[in-house]
């Protein structure tokens, strides 16, 4: 069976590979080089265990990525950054610590354990113990290299057998008895299923669903990074360690309104920088070694992420708005049972 992915982010990688590993025919076209779009603009949080929902589908899809994802990195042999130190989350008041007992309850049940600490249990180097209320320690959370498990996802893709397509732009679907003809920029190509996870270029391809764009920006700063360190997040302002390389901060949440090509906000990426030194003072001495952003699809009209079938061997596995990493292996998972036929519970729809 023949199955060709559009979009080579970090979904759509994960889609193919899934696929191949299966014993299918998988071919992956994009229109630019790997990694780009909103998986460029991704900090690669898989913020599953923290998460404020207690229960229900969204939740779900991501515990089952979360889970899948020890697995992941260990199938693709490759060397990618992946940081199984947990997530810390740091709160300045007690408002903020209001959920917690409820949350550490109910993960419990869950099989997900998380810790709450005091401030003198908070024992990473680095951070501002200044009015300081109370953590809480995920050690089950992680974090990963988007890019880095994007190529890796590539290597394997063609290993498998896969075919792989940069720089081909897909133009029109057109459906033939059984299958699809693809048209694109380098030619003809023909499947028995077509998968577009196309990020916010998905909604050109196909009137099954309706995006719009959210505009993210991060900075990599070059701080000294003490070895063991969780990602550290504050009111949704993430600092990932990289060890040697220094740290990330980001990413920001901006809507960019109507622009088609919309630009990233100096002063924003700036309050970034800014909210990150409260909780974790030596960065406002750190260079900046790079700034880069992203868009990001989110659904109108309908929760994260889209994933379903829209036609006869036709499916949509796009707008996964900020979480696109987090879900990649679940959604690849959902597309496999569409494919494949099978009765999967979860599923979206």
């Amino acid at each position: 069976m023949e199955v060709l992915v559009v979009g080579s982010g970090v979904v759509g990688a994960t889609i193919a590979y899934y696929l191949a590993k299966g014993g299918l025919e998988v071919t992956l076209v994009d229109q630019s080089s790997p990694a780009q779009g909103s998986t460029g603009a991704a900090l690669g949080l898989l913020y599953g265990v923290l998460s404020q929902k207690l229960t229900g589908l969204a939740l779900d899809l991501r515990l089952r990525s979360l889970h899948a994802y020890d697995q992941l990195i260990g199938e693709l042999t490759y060397e990618i950054p992946y940081n199984r130190q947990g997530i810390l989350k740091l709160a300045y008041c007690e408002a903020e610590t209001e959920a917690w007992d409820q949350l550490i309850q109910v993960r419990a049940a869950q099989g997900w354990p998380l810790i709450r600490l005091s401030p003198p249990e908070v024992s990473w180097s680095g951070i501002n113990p200044t009015d300081l209320v109370a953590a809480l320690y995920s050690p089950r959370d992680r974090q990963v290299d988007p890019r880095a498990l994007t190529l890796a996802l590539g290597a394997r893709i063609r290993h498998l057998g896969g075919q792989i397509h940069l720089g081909t732009r897909v133009e029109m679907l057109q459906e033939r008895p059984g299958g699809w003809v693809v048209h694109t920029s380098e030619g003809v190509i023909r499947a028995d299923w077509v998968v577009v996870s196309a990020g916010l270029g998905s909604a050109t391809l196909t009137p099954a669903v309706n995006l719009t764009p959210v505009l993210g920006q991060a900075l990599e700063l070059a701080w000294p990074c003490p070895p063991g360190q969780p990602v550290i997040t504050h009111n949704d302002v993430h600092l990932v360690p990289l060890g040697e390389q220094g740290y990330w901060v980001g990413a920001t949440v901006e809507f960019p309104g109507e622009d088609a090509f919309p630009e990233p906000d100096p002063a924003a990426l700036q309050k970034l920088r800014e909210q990150s030194e409260k909780f974790y003072p030596g960065l406002s001495q750190a260079p900046v070694r790079r700034a880069w952003w992203g868009l990001r699809p989110r659904p109108v009209g309908e929760p994260a992420p889209v994933v379903r079938a829209v036609g006869d061997r036709l499916i949509l596995a796009t707008g996964h708005y900020r979480n696109g990493v987090l879900l990649a292996p679940v959604t690849a998972e959902l597309v496999q049972a569409l494919v494949l036929g099978d009765k999967t519970p979860g599923q979206l729809k």
